[in-house]
């Protein structure tokens, strides 16, 4: 089942919006009409005319209101969240049917959206916000698909690492307890989930067990205001009252700013322009900073230069540029955000976790979220655990922290469909819901209670607990659920009750569920011994308590009161059923992704997971070098024989050319090299071309080479015929030609375990963070691996040598040897962008006056010429054309790579 389980995990397919899997979660009026994404970035003349961070405004007012808060918007005109996120949303699907319907994929008739978790605020607001969150989202995908379905972040983080990049500790024959930590734009939400010992999400029936959570309105956003208001404080002229400021933010942080007054309107306006700046310091100091250590000295260390108005109130103030750098970053992060908000909220999810897991430790933390690339976090992490969890593994996603969730969500859309429409994490609760009680204003009291309605409960609970966590909540809007109870008095004229998660501390006002907490006994209230507590349960998580002090018989009335509503911590509980397509779209409140999933894409690798053949991919897939896995993975997911067609040729070119730089840096370091100009040969980096150098090298039979000898098994007789064929095959599709290939799967096969084979004890990828040791003449740093289809790589080495290494250098490592083989100038990392992409660029042509990169993942291509930012890579084709060997190119040994 596990095989079956994985084959489609390598094809989720993940829909492009302007080019790009990463869609800015950001809205821009104009006389245009509305623009969403990139186009709503590049239409905008500056921040004050986009609408942003709009997502955590969507759920803080009841829907039964008539007049919601208002926004400004570019257009001069005022709207409400609903009405921004409407028009996002919109934005988004228009784009998404035809990219559907351009491939010839069924229309998604089911859409599974990522939601925080309930917020934990301790006011009427934070306990409706999810609430009204979910009802106002589904308002808007209502006519467009048929069932509308909610996931938390960190369920479908946690989906992620267990299928999508299947880690050793998730996927191990060894129950495990995961502290998965998601910090996005918006949100800082903490859960902790249970494993069986075959790496499953466990739990009785349907292998669904969150034990605790806690979530607070904390984010990227929370950041950028933090840094935005220490850097206003400080350089606010002497004749501004820092009191009226003070309102003023109070004011900006409600988000909605219709009818102020002229002078606060303009803060606010002054405010954005500021926040907008710190966002941009944020991400490059994040994007460049080599040395997260919580104690590092930065002399001067990257930074920005930013304006900051010296009077916010003014229509045009006076401004003051200052530089803003890692040193104030960190400041800010550890002093204002972690230890006040962070911390608290972590420990709280530990506390609540505690009991559930019964002595057992949290071996692994996952972290995940746009906001978790200030890697600070993880050393604060790193830092808090030990005292409660000595033992627990971090690991850090790296790369495109945007597509995370939206692929955790395509992987439980699968599963849903393996499953036959059942989600592991539907209708579920994950803090555990306790209950006091006080009657007659006496002390609060936890008393026994016992679950004796005809639902299936925990049996043995502790005083206090209503329910444990991970508790299907099933038919609860049906048939409440009902327990029975004894108090010490009974509740003559008043009962306190207090519903509480995972605490029986009543005052621990994050905690409570309920604001209202007293129900007034009838005048003529009559008691029996047992007291009865019902609870009916709404699919949303609205649950309506009332208390049974008597119950009717055939001699007299019911006795009882109603409690006010509260929200419980549960997933969405609404019936789903099993649909042709899925979409899984992660609103978030910096960046947003959209993956799909079709029904009959599922049957298909189901069948192939009895293929030997296709299953044999599937292993590769997981194992090769990132360049040559990528496109390997995505013929996987080719559903028709078109698909397998379309999407061979550039899988085969793919491998072919990664074996062919392994070879070709393996040659460069032999004596043969010296006498050759094989590189010469390199015109174009087609099939036919990249087959024809690498046969010269491999029929070179290089003496005291290291990859080649494996690698020549390319040259029998089978293995060029296959080679041969799959080359005409490409040719014929160029040029529009009638062909009847079918060897396909075989010839990858053949490719990819000659890769593999080659490479055993080596590892490609990239080197990160590398800085010098005091005065010393040693560097260190850290190794990631990029093998598999797509990152994050979570596989890392520490690093100590005496060489240096840029982070856009790949590389060959043998961890065991304490080698290193530098691929310049065939292929090369890209810059990371602000949104946090990372691509790999290979050599497609070369001539003196330029070089030709095509990106791995990236529709665009590098052009690389001697005046360019790379030019030093354009130079060394240059040398190579003059010939294949040089003697600034050796094997680096004597380096130590110790995994992390």
């Amino acid at each position: 089942m596990a095989l079956k389980k994985e084959l489609f995990i390598n094809a989720l397919q993940m829909v492009e919006v302007d080019e790009s899997q990463n869609i800015p979660t950001a809205v821009l009026f104009d006389s245009m009409g509305p623009h969403i994404g990139h186009q709503a970035l590049e239409r905008a003349a500056d921040a004050t005319e986009l609408n942003e961070n709009f997502k955590l405004n969507l759920g803080e007012t009841a829907r039964e209101r008539l007049e919601p808060p208002r926004f400004d918007t570019g257009d001069g005109k005022q709207r409400s969240a609903h009405e921004i996120t409407k028009t996002f949303f919109e934005g988004v699907l228009k784009n998404l049917k035809p990219w559907i319907s351009s491939r010839g994929l069924q229309p998604a008739d089911r859409i599974l959206v990522a939601e925080p978790l309930a917020l934990d605020r301790g006011n009427d607001d934070g306990a409706e916000w999810l609430k009204n969150y979910r009802a106002k989202i589904k308002a808007i995908l209502k006519p467009h698909f048929e069932e509308i379905d909610f996931l938390p972040e960190p369920f479908a983080v946690f989906q992620y690492y267990r299928y999508g990049i299947r880690h050793p500790l998730l996927t191990s024959k060894t129950r495990h307890a995961a502290l998965v930590v998601d910090f996005g734009g918006g949100t800082f939400d903490v859960s902790v989930v249970d494993t069986t010992a075959s790496g499953d999400v466990s739990g009785s029936g349907r292998n669904s067990r969150p034990l605790a959570a806690a979530s607070i309105a904390v984010g990227g956003a929370y950041i950028n205001m933090s840094i935005a208001k220490n850097l206003l404080s400080k350089n606010l002229d002497k004749g501004v009252d820092k009191n009226r400021v003070s309102r003023a933010w109070e004011i900006y942080q409600q988000g909605a700013h219709q009818d102020l007054r002229a002078d606060l309107l303009q803060f606010v306006r002054n405010m954005r322009k500021l926040i907008s700046q710190v966002e941009r310091a944020k991400i490059h100091i994040c994007d460049t900073l080599a040395d997260w250590s919580l104690d590092a000295q930065y002399s001067p260390g990257p930074g920005m230069q930013i304006s900051i108005p010296k009077n916010p109130f003014s229509e045009k103030p006076e401004e003051i540029s200052i530089r803003f750098d890692a040193t104030q970053l960190r400041e800010v992060f550890v002093t204002r955000v972690w230890s006040n908000r962070l911390r608290p909220a972590l420990t709280t999810a530990i506390d609540r976790a505690k009991e559930e897991l019964g002595g057992r430790q949290v071996d692994i933390v996952l972290l995940s979220g746009g906001s978790a690339n200030i890697r600070w976090l993880a050393r604060l992490v790193q830092q808090l655990l030990p005292s409660s969890f000595p033992d627990a593994e971090i690991l850090e996603l790296q790369g495109s922290f945007q597509e995370v969730v939206s692929k955790g969500l395509a992987i439980e859309c699968a599963r849903r469909t393996f499953n036959r429409g059942t989600s592991d994490f539907q209708a579920v609760t994950y803090n555990r819901l306790c209950l006091v009680l006080a009657p007659d204003e006496s002390v609060p009291a936890a008393p026994r209670f016992k679950l004796i309605s005809e639902n299936k409960g925990h049996s043995n609970l502790a005083d206090g607990t209503l329910l444990e966590s991970a508790y299907l909540i099933g038919q609860a809007s049906e048939t409440p659920l009902r327990w029975k109870f004894r108090l010490s008095s009974p509740p003559k004229r008043s009962l306190d009750y207090y519903f509480l998660k995972s605490s029986l501390d009543h005052e621990a006002i994050a905690s409570l569920h309920n604001i209202d907490h007293r129900v007034t006994s009838p005048k003529s209230a009559t008691f029996d011994s047992n007291l009865i507590l019902e609870l009916k349960v709404s699919p949303d998580g609205t649950a309506y308590p009332k208390f049974v002090y008597r119950q009717g018989g055939l001699n007299g009335d019911q006795c009882s009161v109603d409690g006010k509503p509260f929200f419980l911590d549960m997933t969405y509980g609404e019936k789903t059923t099993l649909g042709e397509a899925y979409v899984g779209f992660d609103f978030g409140t910096s960046n947003s992704s959209i993956s799909y999933v079709e029904q009959q894409a599922v049957r298909v690798y189901t069948e192939r997971a009895s293929d030997k053949g296709w299953q044999e991919l599937n292993e590769l897939v997981n194992v090769l070098p990132f360049p040559a896995a990528h496109h390997l993975a995505r013929f996987l997911g080719s559903t028709s024989e078109a698909e397998i067609e379309d999407r061979f040729g550039v899988a085969f070119e793919s491998l072919l050319f990664s074996i062919l730089a392994l070879g070709f840096v393996d040659y460069r370091t032999t004596a043969e090299a010296r006498k050759s100009s094989i590189f010469k040969q390199f015109t174009k980096g087609s099939a036919g071309p990249i087959w024809s150098v690498l046969r010269s090298i491999l029929e070179r039979k290089a003496k005291q080479a290291l990859f080649l000898p494996k690698l020549n098994t390319l040259l029998e007789l089978r293995s060029r015929s296959a080679i041969d064929a799959a080359i005409d095959a490409i040719n014929d599709k160029k040029h529009h030609r009638a062909s009847h290939y079918a060897g396909h799967r075989e010839v990858l096969a053949a490719l990819g375990n000659a890769l593999n084979g080659a490479m055993t004890g080596w590892r490609f990828g990239q080197f990160e963070d590398i800085t010098k040791r005091g005065f010393s003449s040693k560097y260190t740093g850290v190794f990631r691996t990029a093998h598999g289809s797509h990152g994050p790589f979570v596989e890392i080495y520490e690093y100590e040598g005496s060489e240096t290494f840029s982070n856009m250098e790949a590389v060959l490592v043998s961890p065991e040897r304490g080698d290193v083989l530098r691929m310049s100038p065939l292929l090369f990392w890209t810059s990371q962008s602000e949104n946090l992409q990372q691509d790999i660029a290979l050599l497609d042509s070369t001539s003196e006056a330029n070089s030709n990169y095509r990106l791995v993942t990236g529709s665009g291509a590098i052009n690389v010429g001697a005046t360019s930012e790379l030019a030093a890579l354009h130079e060394m084709c240059v040398e190579l054309s003059n010939g294949d060997y040089s003697a600034s190119f050796p094997t680096l040994s004597g380096v130590k790579l110790t995994p992390r």
